[in-house]
């Protein structure tokens, strides 16, 4: 008696519902079954759980399951199929994700883009409220990038002068400006200088 004949014995006694053939058809083909997946797939725990579920639908199955061919073929090419659909699936699950994902990122940097442009143009209305020395020291510091020492020398005045102006500038501005918003305006101010 040669191998395909022993298969299909062992077959035929699991679809009887043997379940000492199927323990046999398990340890005879999972090993085996493994390392022919593994020449697709390098994740253990996918090729593992891939076999096992064939072996477990072999058994689940046994009394639908018609073989053309032999067990083993079949066994092989089940866990073969089986990878692919799990590849399939996979990348249906990854574009699904990514699909998600981009959605889910345009959305929130609209929404970010919005709230950035309604605070900026809050910030934009407060300097307009400066007093004007006040307004043109600010400007030239946030702005143009100026040091307070080049904004003395430029506009002929203190140090201190430029100092109390800064300082009076963030005093009309945090009133103007919602105290919760402050902050984030100013940080994305400085960002955008």
């Amino acid at each position: 008696m040669n191998i395909t004949q022993n298969y299909t014995e062992l077959f035929v006694k699991l679809k009887n519902d043997d379940i000492k053939a199927y323990e046999s058809v398990y340890r005879i083909f999972y090993d085996s079954l493994c390392r022919y997946l593994s020449n697709f797939c390098n994740n253990k725990t996918t090729i593992e759980d891939i076999v096992q579920d064939v072996l477990i639908k072999l058994w689940t199955n046994r009394k639908e399951i018609e073989i053309q061919t032999s067990l083993k073929s079949y066994l092989y090419k089940s866990v073969y199929y089986s990878l692919l659909d799990y590849y399939r699936k996979n990348k249906r699950i990854n574009e699904n994700l990514e699909q998600i994902r981009y959605t889910l990122t345009n959305e929130i940097e609209a929404e970010v883009d919005e709230s950035n442009e309604k605070q900026v143009e809050i910030l934009h209305t407060a300097i307009e409220k400066l007093p004007t020395r006040c307004k043109e020291i600010f400007l030239l510091n946030k702005y143009e990038g100026y040091r307070y020492k080049e904004i003395a020398e430029h506009l002929n005045l203190s140090i201190k002068t430029v100092e109390n102006q800064m300082g009076r500038a963030f005093v009309i501005l945090r009133k103007y400006i919602n105290a919760t918003s402050i902050n984030f305006i100013f940080c994305f101010f400085y960002i955008a200088i």
